[in-house]
């Protein structure tokens, strides 16, 4: 029981180790983009070393409406 309790906070709080979900969330629509041939490679890369940058820099805001809606 005390195993099962432990996994669940290791869980819930995360490792530390891995990036968040949210890194994640702001580039799987702009690949979707790129995939679906709405924006060109250029584009992409512009917008993907925007995301990388912001997640570096630890930005609080949100890249996602930027990158998709730019």
């Amino acid at each position: 029981m005390l195993g099962l309790i432990g996994g669940l906070l290791y869980w819930a709080l995360g490792s530390g180790d891995e990036p968040s979900e949210s890194d994640d969330s702001a580039m799987e629509p702009l690949q979707r983009r790129y995939a679906r041939g709405e924006i060109d490679e250029a584009e992409f890369q512009r917008r993907r070393e925007r995301l990388v940058k912001n997640q570096e820099n630890g930005s609080v805001e949100t890249p996602f409406f930027r990158c998709v809606f730019d």
